[in-house]
């Protein structure tokens, strides 16, 4: 241990590195020299992969199980699937002859030279592929664009501001905070018109070779061609994703939820009304509480100055305030859809859909959450927080009848995507679909059987009914007797000679059997 002691930090932290997360986690129980040196390593694997430094291993856990798969052929009568060998993976973009990957450590990888899957660089934040070209933006802001040109890679660095948003299409597309959007590539620059102007900061934009989809911080959907560079405003609203394939669109329309500490004394009084707290309302408006007052959430100022003295309100206020607090975007929300729409993939409308309209809405549980779209050639997907794949689309439309057409729904193909594991995220291409996936153990732990003495306390506890339980036990004269558990208590029987306990007429703890339902 004195020699352990004594060994230069970067040495021990190479060392853990080699130890799976379950043994960094028992490595610190040794002593209070390994926990300093196990909490030293898990801040800088923290730091490292964008987690900040108080996260508990379990989330390092989680982002450490994450890998990837590909469907060659997305087709759920011929399945043909590539797993790819790396964990930690945090996205994977699909172009049409090379993919990328990126890992939570900064490391990408891609084929986009040919061959195997290799590192091409490393300390990269994000990355986006299309066509024949891939585009990354690194930790210290420098943004690539790589073009595969006759067999060669050609690449170029982007001069200039640096980009808060990046895409890839036939060139390279970057979204500035001053708004405008340019496309670069080898000797080629040109910027994107905005027919209505915009001097709002980019938020997001989706490329394909033809068109780019653009979102300013404003709620301002743009579409733009890549022939005349000129930025249309389609449509304005609260959207939240997009998703743009080589046949139809998507974007997400979500509110934001505003956090109480913001609230104004307007927005109080009617969330107080919606939620059984009228009698409030009153003393609210005429002090004009606000938000400010509620952030802090304080039993005493709802006793003293709400006025409200039943625990249970108070208790059901605090909840709905917590509540409200954790949640970023409301629960309703809508979809919008426009583009070829021949596979059924934006539901039983048209064969065309020139605007963006509301299409069919997809069923999502309180519990859950939407995380992100994609949509491919004939499919529109939707990610949800519980790993969840819903799927609309892949049915011909031509030839489905209007009562088939009116009953299309959002389908849920999580098992068909993945057989095993938890979904994270999906990426679609034309002809392939990407998955990020998390492993998980789904064994079902077993409990060890609780001991006669154990249950017993359980039941005189008052916990359980006393009156509906009897007890078997082995007589040393005459073998297997059964007696009321009330009886029983007043009785000296010996606890090990208990060979069952039965509710209500039915055994629920044996000990030959070690059957223990309580």
């Amino acid at each position: 241990m004195d020699i352990i002691s004594h060994t230069p930090d970067l040495i021990i932290h190479y060392l853990i590195n080699f130890l799976g997360i379950n043994d960094i986690a028992r490595l610190a129980a040794v002593s209070n020299f390994f926990h300093s040196k196990c909490i030293e390593y898990f801040s800088s694997l923290c730091l490292q992969y964008n987690l900040p430094s108080v996260s508990p291993i379990a989330d390092f856990g989680k982002i450490y199980t994450q890998r990837c798969l590909i469907w060659e052929s997305w087709s759920l009568e011929e399945r043909k699937l590539q797993y790819l060998p790396y964990n930690l993976v945090k996205s994977i973009k699909l172009a049409s002859d090379f993919t990328c990957v990126l890992k939570y450590n900064g490391k990408l990888y891609s084929n986009i030279a040919g061959g195997e899957i290799e590192e091409v660089s490393d300390g990269v934040k994000e990355v986006d592929a299309c066509m024949l070209g891939m585009i990354y933006k690194k930790q210290n802001g420098t943004v690539s664009w790589w073009r595969v040109n006759a067999g060669n890679v050609l690449k170029t660095d982007w001069q200039g501001e640096e980009p808060n948003v990046i895409a890839a299409s036939v060139y390279g597309i970057i979204g500035l905070k001053s708004g405008k959007v340019i496309a670069f590539d080898h000797n080629y620059t040109r910027e994107v018109n905005f027919a209505s102007g915009n001097s709002h900061p980019i938020s997001q934009i989706k490329a394909t070779p033809k068109m780019l989809l653009i979102l300013n911080e404003a709620g301002q959907l743009f579409s733009c061609g890549l022939i005349t560079f000129e930025a249309i405003l389609i449509t304005t609203g609260a959207f939240r994703y997009l998703a743009l394939g080589n046949t139809h669109s998507l974007a997400l329309m979500q509110k934001s939820v505003t956090p109480v500490g913001q609230w104004s004394t307007e927005t109080l009084l009617k969330f107080m009304s919606s939620n059984g707290f009228e009698d409030c309302c009153q003393l609210i408006k005429n002090h004009e509480i606000d938000g400010t007052d509620l952030e802090d959430i304080n039993e005493k100022y709802f006793i003293e100055t709400l006025g409200i003295r039943e625990p249970e309100r108070r208790c059901k206020l605090k909840f709905l305030l917590k509540q409200t607090n954790t949640q970023k975007y409301e629960k309703d929300f809508e979809i919008l859809g426009w583009g070829r729409n021949n596979f059924m993939q934006l539901g039983p409308e048209g064969i065309m859909i020139n605007n963006p309209s509301i299409i069919t809405k997809a069923v999502i549980q309180d519990n859950d959450k939407i995380e992100s779209l994609t949509c491919d050639k004939m499919y529109s997907y939707i990610c949800t927080s519980n790993g969840k794949i819903l799927a609309l689309g892949g049915k011909n439309a031509v030839k489905m009848t209007k009562a088939e057409k009116k009953n299309f729904l959002w389908e849920d193909v999580s098992e068909k995507i993945l057989e095993k594991g938890r979904v994270v995220e999906i990426e679609g291409s034309n002809k392939r679909l990407g998955v990020i996936y998390r492993e998980e153990n789904k064994k079902k732990i077993k409990v060890k059987m609780r001991m006669s003495e154990d249950i017993l306390k359980l039941i005189n506890n008052g916990s359980l009914p006393v009156e509906a339980y009897e007890i078997g036990y082995l007589d040393r004269f005459l073998g297997m007797l059964e007696i009321s558990l009330k009886d029983f208590n007043k009785t000296d029987i010996p606890k090990h000679r208990i060979q069952y306990f039965k509710r209500n007429g039915k055994i629920v703890w044996d000990r030959r059997s070690r059957l223990d339902c309580f």
